[in-house]
């Protein structure tokens, strides 16, 4: 495994937004490297169904969709819950974060709005097909 692959990027300057980082999914952001221990795992989360989308990543927040119908908002430091919201079905696409709002989208052909500090649904908008991890 070459030092590129060991690295962890953390301290984003805005976060770890959406999906590759930008909307044009480069996966290029400026961060600070640390090389974490060997072997060494930080925390693990007790999700209640599978993960197939990537996370967004802002201001401490981890936000990551779940099989389980949920949407969770996870401290990254202690990998603690801070809120979970359930939406109408498995959640297959990677959450995108800005101004206070999560957008994220839905196995039940719909795409929902959340506040990123609550995650109270705001609004809810019907898609013609379920919306999932681009592939």
């Amino acid at each position: 495994m070459g030092s590129e692959e060991k690295i962890v990027l953390q301290n984003f300057k805005d976060g770890w937004r959406t999906y590759l980082q930008n909307p044009c999914h480069t996966g290029v952001a400026t961060a600070t490297p640390f090389v974490p221990p060997a072997g060494k795992m930080f925390w693990s989360f007790p999700a209640e169904g599978g993960i197939d989308s990537s996370p967004a990543s802002v201001k401490g927040v981890i936000y990551i969709g779940c099989d389980d119908h949920y949407l969770y908002a996870i401290d990254e430091r202690t990998g603690r819950q801070i809120w979970r919201s359930q939406l109408g079905n498995k959640i297959k696409s990677s959450p995108a974060v800005d101004d206070g709002y999560i957008v994220v989208g839905c196995e039940d052909k719909k795409v929902y709005k959340l506040e990123a500090k609550t995650g109270t649904i705001v609004w809810v908008f019907e898609a013609k097909d379920r919306v999932q991890l681009h592939q």
